[in-house]
């Protein structure tokens, strides 16, 4: 059975080389855009410090990828250019409007006065955030009573203000962007040359995974536990989004992990290593450490399945 949210991208032009421009403009020189911008900044920042020299490299690379402000300043440039490239690609290489990537409305497609704004679902979005939020702080809770030892509490919260204002402006537009590409279109393209739908999801779910590998940092369990729970998360993602006929659970969803991720909670060793709220240092045993985690997300996503049964086997077509 066709799923009216997938079937959008017949609207619009499909071939396979309007594709190929999208996503080589959008990530390819996207971020080759924002890596200029950030050069540039960075330029600036060792000439205001007089730190010219090449010895002073890799206490700014170290402070780029561990300090919390700039990680989300460079988001908010890499995310911004490549969501504004995006958006002109779809609409002038594919014909089509960003909304049929978002959701689906007939009642509010007819009516063309209807403001973009009153057709995206918030309340969805604020339940996916809810949703993952609980269910990270049950997991945070639950590591907790395994091994208390491992868990810190950060009591010095520098710059909070500056850091919320930032989370704020620069997570929503990468959290968007995201779901847009990998949830939307990605899935949409697929569904018109693949037609088993649970291909589609396992493949767009790959790829996201795959994409954010070195997330977790570079040590292989690290690496492995991120690439694992990371295509789970995929899959999940997928699910509201085929059910839900657009990516606004997901959206909330995704903002609710790195909510958690950025702010609340990390572990030692891991890209972005933030002073956090909660700070978690390597378990003793990781094999163990990673066999639970996603152990835990594939418990969510079985209990996501039973719950949305129904709405899956029509989409499967059974």
């Amino acid at each position: 059975m066709y799923n009216k949210f997938l079937i959008n991208a017949k609207e619009g032009k499909n071939e396979w080389w309007r594709y190929l421009i999208t996503i080589i403009v959008t990530w390819g020189i996207g971020s080759f855009i924002a890596g200029i911008i950030m050069g540039i900044i960075l330029a600036i920042y060792l000439i205001s410090t007089g730190n010219l020299n090449i010895e002073a490299l890799p206490d700014v690379v170290n402070l780029l990828e561990n300090d919390i402000s700039l990680f989300l300043f460079s988001t908010f440039i890499q995310s911004g250019i490549m969501i504004a490239l995006f958006t002109i690609l779809v609409k002038y290489i594919h014909k089509r409007k960003l909304m049929s990537i978002i959701n689906i409305s007939d009642k509010i497609d007819a009516l063309k006065s209807v403001k973009w704004i009153k057709r995206i679902r918030w309340m969805n979005i604020l339940k996916g955030f809810v949703i993952w939020v609980a269910f990270s702080s049950i997991l945070l809770f639950i590591d907790y009573l395994m091994d208390p030892t491992i868990f810190s509490l950060n009591t010095n919260f520098g710059n909070i203000y500056l850091i919320l204002l930032l989370f704020i402006i620069a997570i929503p537009i990468q959290v968007t962007f995201e779901e847009l590409f990998f949830r939307g279109y990605l899935n949409q393209g697929l569904s018109l040359i693949i037609k088993k739908p649970l291909i589609v999801i396992l493949i767009s779910s790959l790829f996201f995974s795959l994409g954010h590998i070195v997330n977790g940092g570079l040590d292989p369990i690290f690496m492995a536990s991120n690439v694992l729970t990371t295509f789970v998360v995929g899959i999940i993602l997928c699910i509201y989004t085929i059910t839900d006929k657009g990516i606004e659970s997901a959206v909330g969803i995704h903002l609710g992990n790195n909510f958690f991720a950025i702010l609340i909670s990390s572990s030692e060793g891991s890209v972005g290593n933030f002073s956090t709220l909660v700070k978690t240092t390597t378990a003793v045993d990781q094999t163990t450490s990673l066999i639970f985690t996603v152990g835990v997300y594939l418990i969510f996503l079985i209990i996501l399945v039973l719950y949305k049964k129904e709405e899956i086997l029509k989409y499967l077509g059974h």
